[in-house]
């Protein structure tokens, strides 16, 4: 075989490689190798963790030179133009990077920290007892005598030292999640910013729904969803 056609074939062996380096101290590197442009490497991290990507290209490394990184989400895990990932919030995004026609890249989750997380389940326990109980009351700042849907929010929250907005429509230009994402505590946006709820989870909501119903517990599918807020924290 001559040398050019047997470098050739060589070549077409290399592979398209992404090894991500955790930045925090303590933290043991990992050498990840994609083997196809379409694999994608699942990995869970805490919010604020920094995770800084070498690119290697026929077992070269790039330095990140040339090299186009994206996210999907950035207000989930941002990455900058020197392929450093900053871990923000929970949720989930596709991390990409390109260079000469080829792609890598993997699915990052952001866990909510053990502390959110806690806050998260105290919250849905509050609103839940005021299930079948609070009477909706348009306009109603008081979780004894009554309120609506975004007074509830409001003051559920509110209880927890958490600011809100206090009118529904302020919601919907707040939607900053997907259903994906969807945690409990974040609030769910129905009829473009007509009507909200407090997702607690499974696909559950707790609402104060209207005069008729009051304060109710159902499926977050009795109505279609227009948009979905992160719990602002």
């Amino acid at each position: 075989m001559k040398r050019g056609i047997f470098r050739r074939s060589l070549l077409g062996f290399f592979l398209f490689a992404m090894i991500v380096t955790p930045v925090s101290a303590g933290t043991r590197s990992l050498n990840l190798t994609l083997k196809t442009p379409s694999s994608w490497l699942k990995k869970t991290v805490k919010p604020g963790t920094k995770i800084l990507l070498h690119i290697l290209y026929n077992d070269i490394e790039l330095f990140n030179e040339n090299v186009t990184f994206s996210s999907s989400k950035p207000s989930v895990a941002y990455v900058s133009s020197t392929g450093l990932i900053k871990a923000k919030k929970a949720g989930s995004a596709i991390v990409t990077a390109r260079f000469r026609g080829r792609k890598a890249g993997f699915k990052i989750t952001v866990s909510a920290t053990s502390n959110l997380s806690s806050l998260r389940n105290r919250i849905v326990e509050y609103a839940n007892q005021f299930v079948g109980v609070l009477p909706y009351v348009y306009g109603g700042n008081s979780l004894v005598t009554g309120t609506d849907c975004s007074g509830f929010i409001h003051l559920v929250l509110g209880h927890f030292g958490i600011n809100t907005a206090r009118t529904a429509s302020e919601f919907q230009s707040m939607s900053d999640i997907s259903y994906e994402d969807l945690l409990p505590g974040d609030i769910i946006v129905y009829r473009n910013g007509g009507h909200v709820a407090l997702y607690a989870g499974n696909d559950i909501i707790i609402h104060a729904k209207g005069s008729k119903y009051g304060t109710v517990k159902e499926s977050m599918w009795y109505n279609t969803p227009t948009g979905y807020v992160r719990l602002p924290v």
